[in-house]
């Protein structure tokens, strides 16, 4: 984690440096993508989670011909636990700022980049039988990492690409839920249901960017 943010800090620093060359503004969407080999830990309990459509967009702008940058990316996955008998999903809203560092600018016919980022995100955990725990919506911190290949569609601006993020939600704290314990809970089930939890997936799909660098 700490790797991801020293990354995402010098890329940001490199950036701002250069920004004087010129900038352009973009706005991309991501309308159709696949998660895939994730995990979700909550109750103190691990699972696999199945694969689940994932979508999203974000608003930027270039910063020369290799360094781009997310101002905010949003994106949405609603998953379900593969090995859980009592059906319950968890869904996440990630709210994202975004390094892509590549060869977007030149004649290249594909445009190769690593990304990543940094942010927020709500987590809701929705519990099967909630006789026992009620469910869970909580903000917690928000990383991606990953990369993608950019295909531009003539000299208007637009680019159509395939992306690949790898995409964690981690608790901000082990004792916090906005939701209150059942009163009739004991001690170790509070101490379960404020327990620490994680979301992690793959993801991949297409986007569609407007703007940036030609």
């Amino acid at each position: 984690m700490k790797l991801v943010i020293r990354i995402l800090l010098l890329s940001l620093f490199a950036g701002t440096a250069t920004a004087a060359e010129g900038s352009r503004a973009y706005i991309a969407f991501q309308p159709f993508g696949q998660t895939f080999s994730g995990s979700a830990t909550a109750l103190e309990q691990t699972d696999g989670l199945s694969r689940s459509n994932t979508f999203g967009g974000s608003l930027g702008f270039s910063m020369n011909d290799y360094l781009m940058f997310d101002l905010v990316s949003v994106n949405y996955s609603d998953l379900d636990y593969s090995s859980n008998a009592t059906s319950t999903s968890v869904s996440t809203v990630n709210i994202i700022s975004e390094v892509r560092v590549g060869m977007f600018g030149g004649d290249f016919p594909v445009k190769p980049y690593a990304a990543v980022g940094l942010g927020a995100s709500n987590v809701s955990f929705q519990f099967g039988d909630t006789s026992t725990y009620p469910d869970i919506d909580a903000w917690g911190l928000a990383w991606e990492a990953g990369g993608g290949l950019d295909l531009p569609i003539g000299d208007n601006g637009i680019s159509l690409g395939i992306f690949y993020r790898y995409r964690s939600s981690v608790a901000l704290s082990n004792n916090w839920h906005p939701v209150s314990p059942r009163r009739n809970m004991t001690e170790e089930q509070q101490a379960i249901y404020y327990s620490e939890w994680e979301v992690s997936y793959h993801a991949i799909g297409l986007e569609l960017r407007f703007g940036g660098v030609r």
